[in-house]
């Protein structure tokens, strides 16, 4: 017989394996409901990736109309649309004691410009209101705007270029008016140009997992009559198409009405610092001199123009934009520059070839068949953004001193006239992969034979 101490432990051991079991038979219900949890969550993870699925499709789509009904409102506008910038009165101006007479609308975009009269002390103060003039823009930045907030109503046109849109913008107005601040501004407060760099490398790469972008750039000054290439020479450069048989650069338009120069030296850069640097490098070269009118005044028509090419990576369709930056000189009077000797050759040259824009400006707003461009290589150099299918932009930069009022008016009357051109249908230059190696190949097969260079595709 067992003594009591065996029928002890056998109490215990059978009480011990009730316990395990009763464990065993939790630990197995516990692994169901996790097994049962664990099905649950995997089903929410597939209702959330077909979720994020929908959301994906839901936003390309919202993209697409986007840039569908952006491109429509800039196409609906049809003409040229002009923005105004005053700039302070100069140093030199207050030193003579110039009167302010200029006068800022309630409607964000109307001017009143007063005439000036003798205040009767040897000096000149603002005319009766019956005497002065109202101008209408589609926009007015008065002198304590900044360069941030006239940024702010360009950044638009930056996206059409990239979504393969043909987009100049450009300054003009009278020498000393603010046009190279406008348009380039200083390293500390930057102007449209490197505002519109980096506007661009940030479209990039907000949009680099799904397009393939190539970047590039030249730029050219006209100075005198001549066009020259101011990125010759820099490292890493490219020649684009033909020299003419002079040796010169050669303007042409593609099938498409975009202007082309041939034998420029185009840049690539895959970053907004590298593009900075190049811009600036060209920049250095432009001919500049000091006047009575402005210590630094260009002496040279500046443009820029950056090539956006993007391939979809799932369609691989091509677009290629074309963003257009000019800083023209500043129509000058040799009595109030003080131009001489060289100088004022310069001064005839920039009037000369502003006056062959103001004339193009005037074919193209009284229906002329005939538009002078070749009239001058300035307007041969805009004519895709004057009358053509872009989406143009016009910077009119003025004085608002007394002392200015004539040339003040004068650049407003272009402008205004500027803005009654009516652009064509803006169409984004689009292209197939097969279609881009076709037109590389045939490019390579007119080089071999030396065929005389012919109108692109």
């Amino acid at each position: 017989m067992l003594g009591k101490g065996s029928d002890q432990r056998l109490h215990d051991l059978e009480e011990k394996l009730i316990l395990m079991q009763g464990q065993i038979q939790k630990e197995h219900e516990h692994s169901e409901e996790l097994e049962e949890h664990e099905k649950q969550l995997n089903s929410k993870v597939e209702t959330i990736v077909e979720h994020e699925k929908k959301l994906e499709e839901d936003l390309n789509k919202e993209a697409k109309q986007r840039k569908k009904l952006h491109n429509q409102i800039e196409d609906m506008k049809g003409a040229i649309r002009v923005f105004c910038r005053i700039r302070p009165l100069s140093s030199s101006e207050l030193a003579r004691g110039n009167q302010d007479v200029t006068e800022y609308l309630s409607d964000k975009v109307s001017l009143r410009v007063y005439q000036p009269i003798d205040d009767g002390n040897g000096g000149m103060k603002k005319g009766p209101m019956d005497r002065a003039r109202v101008f209408t823009f589609d926009s007015v930045f008065s002198p304590v705007d900044g360069q941030a907030p006239v940024f702010e109503d360009v950044s638009h046109l930056v996206q059409s270029a990239v979504d393969g849109y043909n987009v100049c913008i450009f300054a003009y107005g009278q020498t000393g008016s603010g046009k190279t601040w406008t348009m380039s501004g200083i390293r500390s407060n930057p102007g449209i140009q490197p505002r519109a760099v980096h506007e661009i490398f940030d479209i990039v790469e907000r949009d680099s997992d799904k397009f393939d972008f190539k970047i590039s750039v030249y730029m050219i000054e006209m100075y005198l009559s001549d066009l020259n290439d101011l990125f010759k020479g820099l490292p890493g450069g490219t020649q684009m198409g033909k020299f003419d048989r002079k040796g010169g650069l050669k303007v042409t338009k593609d099938g498409r009405g975009r202007v082309n120069v041939g034998g420029v030296t185009q840049m690539f850069a895959k970053t907004a610092s590298e593009m900075e640097n190049i811009l600036s490098s060209g920049s250095a070269k432009r001919h500049v001199a000091s006047t009575k009118m402005n210590s630094e005044s260009s002496r040279s028509h500046l443009v820029s123009s950056i090539m956006i090419e993007a391939t979809d990576r799932k369609t691989k369709l091509t677009t290629t934009g074309k963003l257009t930056l000019v800083d023209l000189a500043g129509s000058e009077s040799q009595k109030k520059t003080g131009a001489t000797g060289d100088q004022l050759k310069e001064a005839n040259a920039i009037n000369s070839s502003l006056s062959a824009l103001g004339n193009v400006i005037s074919a193209l707003t009284s229906g002329q068949p005939h538009i002078p461009y070749r009239n001058s290589k300035l307007t041969e150099l805009l004519q895709d953004g004057l009358g053509g299918n872009a989406k143009t932009l016009l910077f009119v930069n003025a004085s608002p001193a007394d002392y200015n009022f004539n040339e003040t008016c004068g650049s407003f009357e272009f402008a205004l006239r500027c803005k009654q051109v009516k652009n064509g249908k803006g169409t984004a230059a689009v292209e197939t992969a097969q279609v881009s190696a076709l037109k590389k190949e045939l490019k390579k097969l007119r080089a071999l034979h030396g065929d005389v260079e012919q109108t692109e595709i």
